[in-house]
């Protein structure tokens, strides 16, 4: 799978576990969900098919209980692993300080283009976006969902304003600066190590020649 493939060039979470018709399928490890949260720090469960977030919960397993950001009990993880079916359980990625300042409860995302220059057959970066949540996307950043979206400068990897869907804002295209809900700053802010991250992206596509536009 793509998995396999892609985790000897990129850093990718470790698929932990599967689920199918309400019976977790551990793939080393604890045998139980709560297990692999606490070993692991958190987990994602997400569906194998899918797009847009939908879906997506977030366990995380500190000083208390938490799913989706709110506290529940090992009776309610229960219930949820029971009520899944093609599922995909990941360790949990911890975000840079930066974007956790930005939107703590979401996961935040760089969305990254990549295409294949016909002159040299070398692959560059043609465009950047960077996806944040909201506390009414937790634990996403879908922007089909209500998050925000701004452009990310393809050499320095500084950010510009935000907007929304317009399906998500009345069908009034609106500028952020600041994340609406946070009051963090959007517009200005670079997103650390830029180089070594569209760097390390374009090494992946040197190493797989069939990927000609990601």
């Amino acid at each position: 799978d793509s998995n396999s493939v892609l985790r000897h060039h990129l850093p990718l979470p470790q698929v932990l576990a599967l689920v199918e018709r309400g019976k977790l399928q551990p793939l080393g490890g604890a045998r139980d969900l709560l297990g692999l949260a606490r070993a692991h720090g958190g987990v994602v469960l997400k569906p194998v098919s899918g797009s847009r977030g939908v879906g997506v919960h977030r366990l995380d397993a500190g000083a208390d209980l938490r799913l989706d950001g709110r506290a529940v009990t090992p009776a309610t993880v229960a219930a949820l692993v029971q009520a899944l079916d093609g599922y995909l359980v990941t360790e949990a990625v911890t975000q840079a300080a930066y974007a956790r300042a930005i939107c703590a409860e979401t996961t935040n995302t760089v969305r990254v283009l990549t295409l294949i220059d016909p002159d040299t057959a070398e692959p560059f970066v043609a465009c950047a976006v960077h996806r944040f949540g909201t506390p009414a996307t937790a634990p996403v950043d879908g922007w089909s969902l209500g998050g925000l979206m701004c452009g990310c400068h393809t050499q320095t990897g500084v950010l510009g304003p935000a907007a929304k869907s317009l399906k998500n804002a009345n069908g009034e295209l609106r500028w952020y600066r600041r994340h609406p809900d946070t009051g963090a700053a959007l517009a200005g802010v670079p997103v650390p190590d830029w180089e070594q991250v569209c760097a390390g992206l374009l090494r992946a596509v040197r190493a797989i020649p069939s990927l000609t536009s990601v």
